[in-house]
């Protein structure tokens, strides 16, 4: 049974994508590795490093919030980093 995974993991770059996924058994054992496998990316195809709840999420809702706190923490990151900057003054060593 697939399903639709919100990937927030790269949201600050390239946006959210909307991927369709599903559980596979392991052969010959019949049992599930744990690993939701999907088209990730262009080249991955196993959500191993993809963890739910902090990179992606089936809700919509769950995944516009992750979204949201990962912007919140880019911005207060480079406010203070601006703020660094702003304190910098022109002086030579020597």
């Amino acid at each position: 049974m697939s399903k639709l995974a919100y990937v927030v993991k790269y949201a600050l770059t390239t946006g959210v994508q909307v991927v369709d996924v599903e559980k596979k058994k392991i052969e010959p054992s019949g049992i599930s590795d744990g690993c939701w496998y999907g088209k990730w990316s262009e080249s991955t195809w196993c959500g191993q490093s993809f963890k739910e709840g902090r990179d992606f999420s089936f809700d919509k809702e769950e995944a516009e919030k992750l979204f949201d706190e990962m912007k919140a923490k880019k911005l207060k990151s480079l406010d203070k980093q601006i703020s660094k900057i702003s304190k910098l003054t022109f002086k030579i060593e020597g």
